[in-house]
């Protein structure tokens, strides 16, 4: 699934951080930035499982990018769910790095109840 989203996990990852820290953003080289990415993902990494796995219609548009492949529709309809959450980072680029590293592994755990 994670072909859905044609960036790399370190381009969203500094994407992540430029916009976080705005025009500050320019002080800082690719591989820092990539860094501090990171840093801003895993610090609300759970909440954005719970947020993300936990809705309805996450798991619903799963199953039907699952059936019809439509996969701007489960990244719209994870970034509304992260949207919710006021973490401080762009939701379209939190949902693509969600995908991207994988919905499935994510919310295994939360999925295999329901």
């Amino acid at each position: 699934m994670s072909e859905i989203v044609l960036e790399t996990p370190d381009q969203l990852y500094a994407e992540l951080a430029i916009d976080f820290m705005a025009e500050n953003a320019g002080k800082y080289d690719f591989d820092r930035l990539v860094e501090i990415g990171k840093r801003l993902y895993e610090k609300n990494k759970a909440r954005i499982a719970i947020a993300v796995c936990t809705s309805p219609n996450v798991r619903e548009a799963y199953v039907s990018y699952k059936e019809k492949e439509d996969a701007y529709m489960l990244l719209a309809v994870i970034a509304d769910v992260i949207a919710a959450l006021t973490i401080g980072v762009s939701p379209i680029v939190a949902a693509k790095l969600t995908v991207k590293l994988g919905l499935e592994a994510l919310c295994r755990d939360h999925w295999k109840t329901s």
